[in-house]
């Protein structure tokens, strides 16, 4: 009932339906008139009627007949105010719809961004400095490129690097920092019900803050940090292996 009332198309089909329902009515029903009307006399006073134009060059000559006709002006009536009703409403839902996919957008730009920063920071720990090649970290910012460059196995130099250089692990909180405050802010404006992205965004959102807050971590920070970026770069979960699709934009998309 509801999707009926705010769907503009569904209360002009149901306006036009009471036209040609109504005016059946009236060419079937003779006594309802003076003098029968033809078919297109009949939809002619059910379109003035329904519309209360109400012209007067045909009128009902019983009370049955009044009645109905009494019955069809309300029923025009309320159609159009609902029809108006519902095309406000569905005007206001586009708009809404079209700032919750710009949202959506703009997290897949910043998450793209980060992915790009985190795989500098990569090429800088492998190097042990700052300057890298900036094509080859816009590259391996793919997943599927970083799986063809790095094995788990290959991974271990990118963390002794980390281990050697703490610098690169405090770079690499205060881009969670950042993409973790814009998954929050996603959330928040978007309002999604899918659950299970929001579950999927707000661990991987929870993780520099939930990692932090382990006693292990300070023993052995650059394992942890390491794992991280490992997993998020190679789209992989040590529970369930590689993903096929980009999991956190797919849950970016579904929000």
């Amino acid at each position: 009932m509801t999707r009926f009332l705010h769907s503009p198309k569904y209360i002009g089909v149901f306006y036009v339906a009471v036209i040609f329902a109504f005016a059946l009515l009236y060419f079937v029903c003779e006594n309802f008139w003076c003098e029968p009307l033809s078919l297109i006399q009949s939809v002619y006073f059910s379109v003035v009627t329904i519309t209360t134009l109400g012209y007067g060059d045909i009128t009902p000559s019983s009370y049955i007949a009044r009645l109905f006709t009494a019955v069809e002006a309300v029923i025009g009536v309320l159609s159009i105010g609902l029809f108006l009703n519902a095309t406000a409403h569905r005007a206001i839902e586009n708009k809404e719809n079209k700032r919750k996919e710009a949202a959506k957008q703009h997290l897949i730009a910043v998450y793209r961004e980060f992915r790009e920063d985190l795989s500098q920071i990569v090429l800088q720990c492998e190097a042990g400095h700052y300057g890298i090649d900036l094509g080859k970290a816009e590259r391996i910012a793919d997943y599927m490129e970083f799986r063809k460059e790095y094995s788990a196995s290959e991974f271990y130099s990118v963390m002794s690097g980390m281990q050697s250089n703490p610098q690169f692990i405090e770079d690499i909180f205060v881009i969670c920092g950042v993409l973790s405050q814009q998954i929050d802010n996603t959330i928040l404006a978007v309002q999604s019900e899918n659950q299970e992205s929001i579950s999927t965004l707000t661990r991987f959102a929870r993780w520099p803050h939930r990692v932090q807050r382990l006693d292990v971590f300070q023993n052995d920070p650059a394992k942890y940090v390491g794992e991280y970026v490992y997993q998020t770069l190679a789209n992989y979960s040590k529970m369930t292996g590689p993903f096929k699709n980009e999991r956190i934009e797919e849950a970016i998309i579904a929000l």
